[in-house]
């Protein structure tokens, strides 16, 4: 079949032909928007030796496998072909599922499936040559899915494309893939930004700029070699900036340039290792202090390496396990775990640092627990920052938080007396549930609703506060209440409520009996008014009753008060009353005296 052209045929299978028999040619034809409802949205082959010659598909589609081509026949050839923007569920392009296939000097481009974006490869023994696969696009294997044994890829360009888990080629349930003389530029995935593989093999091949999570360039889940190529500018988000190896694996005389992760910049592997003639520069480990290779549980040989950092270190995992007396007051007790992939490291020279608020501690962590003893913590919330350093392993970081819970106390205090006048000294204690003294802590005291004041504990965690005059006066005379608060970050303190009574002052009246003559009008009559010290008491208003009437004076300076008796004409003895009705301040107070009128 020759320069024929198939456009918008539609069937079961092989949308534009159903091919079956062998040594069938077709060339420099034209398949495009063919539909196939199953498989082969333009060719279904089956047979022997077919050739596929210089043909262009364009647009195909298939519901299942194959968008361009379902090849289920040996011995078949696909050479100098175009596949552009054909759809299926596996095999964007081209679904082969026998031995003896090759395809070569053909262009993939733009095709998409669930699983190879261009081919799907089940067959055995195959050969896919000097051809070019850009911008195609699947969930796995980007360009080409291989579940064959001994398959080779030779002279083939990889460029841009894309899928989950590798990103050019995923090959599994395979033998023997051979990789060789090809380029991988830009492609991008999940697991294995080119490659995501069981076993293959590598030579005179270049990675460059490929990106994934785990494994930049190759995620290798078996035995793996790589010989006379190069890896620079591939990076992977979390592990192994080139390669991530989860068996063993073989590097002879390659290059690692510029390769980037957080965890291994060149190679993460999980087995052993074994570099010989190779050289590694400028790979950066953004985590910790490995920027080419890490080994998770096994050795790694080097023979003839050049490097500019160290170049393997063993990987470590650190755990937080527990905070003892996390309360102020005590020595805090904080205790992590250190293992490598086969128990305890017991590395003599094994040590973690811890690092708090700024100031770091260093412990010893050879049996495998690091355990930090911290005096004079603050009751809080603290962030840290712990790092472990011993040589042969990765320096690894474990960053968390904890807390110190502030110490119960109380507070001792009693009911007291004051005089409203004079006021004096109260004083609390301040003890911890040990029953130790409290000092340099801020106590408040609050009388009748208001605060009166504030005072720091001494040495004897007593905290003394005045009551003066002036602070009574405002509560005013009576039974109150004085709550006490301790203000403090270290210690729990529930607050203290007592009574409080305020006393007026005590008075008393001087007065003296007087005898008066009865021709005297006015009559003057002077008492004393004094406080309970006997101290005089300015301006108070006294009363004075005699013979049914009542007299007013007022206190001086010297608190006397003299009252002008008037119409106490009448010779006889007189009983006076002198009262004083009592204040806010002071008491209320009487006295009794004898007034005599004479002739």
């Amino acid at each position: 079949m020759s320069s024929c052209i198939f456009s918008n045929n539609a069937a079961y299978n092989g949308g534009a032909i159903d091919w079956s028999g062998s040594d069938g040619l077709i060339e420099k034809s034209e398949f495009s928007y063919n539909y196939a409802l199953f498989d082969a949205g333009a060719i279904y082959v089956s047979g022997r030796n077919l050739t596929i010659n210089e043909t262009y598909f364009g647009v195909n589609l298939a519901e299942n496998n194959g968008g361009a081509l379902y090849m289920d026949n040996r011995d078949y050839i696909i050479d100098s072909c175009t596949f552009e923007y054909n759809i299926a569920k596996e095999g964007g392009a081209v679904y082969a599922s026998d031995n003896d296939g090759t395809v070569i000097n053909s262009f993939f481009s733009y095709n998409n499936a669930n699983e190879g974006g261009a081919i799907k490869w089940t067959g055995n023994y195959g050969k896919i040559s000097s051809s070019l696969f850009e911008n195609n696009n699947a969930t796995e294997a980007g360009a080409i899915s291989i579940l064959g044994s001994d398959v080779i890829v030779d002279n083939v360009i990889f460029i841009n494309n894309t899928a989950d888990d590798g990103g050019a080629i995923s090959s599994r349930d395979n033998h023997n893939l051979t990789i060789m003389n090809s380029s991988f530029n830009d492609n991008r995935a999940q697991l294995g930004g080119a490659i995501s593989s069981d076993s293959d093999i590598i030579l005179f091949s270049v990675f460059d700029n490929n990106q994934a999570d785990f494994g930049g360039a190759v995620y290798s889940t078996e035995e793996f070699q790589a010989a006379n190529s190069t890896f620079k500018n591939n990076n992977a988000s979390t592990y192994g900036g080139a390669l991530y190896l989860d068996e063993c694996g073989e590097i002879l005389l390659c290059e690692f340039f510029n390769n980037s992760a957080d965890l291994a910049g060149a190679i993460f592997v999980v087995r052993d290792l074994n570099v010989t003639d190779s050289v590694f520069k400028d790979n950066v480990g953004k985590l910790y202090s490995s920027n080419n290779v890490i080994s998770y549980d096994g050795t790694v040989t080097l023979d003839n390496v050049s490097s500019d950092t160290p170049i393997s270190l063993k990987l470590v995992q650190m755990s937080f396990i527990s905070i003892k007396n996390n309360t102020y007051g005590y020595n805090t007790v904080i205790s992590f775990n250190v293992t490598d992939s086969q128990g305890l490291s017991a590395n003599p020279n094994a040590t973690v640092l811890l690092t708090i608020n700024g100031k770091t501690y260093s412990a010893n962590a050879s049996s495998g627990i690091a355990v930090f003893k911290i005096s004079n913590l603050n009751a809080g919330k603290y962030k840290y920052t712990a790092i472990y350093k011993c040589n042969g392993f990765m320096e690894y970081c474990e960053n968390g938080n904890f807390t110190i819970n502030p110490l119960s106390a109380s507070i001792s205090a009693k009911a007291a007396r004051y005089v409203i006048n004079y006021g004096g000294n109260y004083r609390i204690t301040l003890k911890d549930k040990n029953g130790k003294l409290v000092p340099s802590q801020k106590v408040t005291f609050i009388l009748n609703g208001k605060t009166i004041g504030s005072a720091k504990t001494n040495s004897k965690g007593v905290a003394t506060i005045k009551l003066t005059a002036k602070i009574l006066r405002v509560a005013k005379a009576g039974t109150k209440k004085l709550v006490i608060k301790v203000n403090s970050n270290n210690y729990k303190v529930s607050s203290k409520t007592v009574k409080i009574k305020i006393y007026k002052e005590k008075t008393k009246i001087i007065a003296k009996k007087k005898t008066f003559k009865r021709s005297t009008k006015v009559k003057k009559y002077t008492v004393t008014f004094r406080n309970s010290k006997n101290k005089a008491i300015r301006n108070v208003k006294l009363t004075l009753r005699v013979y049914g009437k009542t007299y007013r004076a007022k206190t001086n300076r010297k608190g006397q008060a003299t009252f002008k008796i008037k119409n106490l004409k009448k010779k006889g003895k007189y009983t006076a009353a002198i009262k004083f009705a009592g204040s806010r301040y002071y008491i209320k107070s009487t006295r009794k005296v004898r007034i005599t009128v004479k002739r």
